[in-house]
């Protein structure tokens, strides 16, 4: 049985070991393209922090909604910028809305 707090011990060297390597691949090897991954870590562990302190501390909640607002956030950028996005300039998300879009009409 493993002992408890083993897989947070494991998420947090994980983490450490992540964010050293892209610190590393921004300012070192200037790849400034990278500094938007850690404006995003730090928003979205914000996101975890004000869930955890001022709605519920159950980390199933907290972990699905900070999900559900990364797939919405995301998913709007693809709709807002579908140029960015490899699929004949869609975006998985409009391709999604038009494929219902057409069912819908049919």
């Amino acid at each position: 049985m493993a002992r408890k707090g083993g897989t947070a011990v494991f998420f947090w060297a994980t983490l450490l070991l992540w964010s050293v390597l892209v610190v590393f691949e921004v300012f070192f090897n200037q790849r400034k393209e990278l500094s938007m991954v850690c404006a995003g870590f730090a928003f979205f562990q914000a996101a975890n922090w004000v869930l955890r302190r001022g709605v519920s501390r159950d980390p199933l909640f907290v972990n699905t909604a900070v999900s559900l607002l990364h797939s919405l956030l995301f998913d709007v950028k693809d709709i807002v910028q579908p140029s960015n996005h490899p699929e004949n300039g869609l975006g998985r998300t409009s391709v999604r809305i038009l494929i219902l879009f057409k069912i819908s009409s049919d």
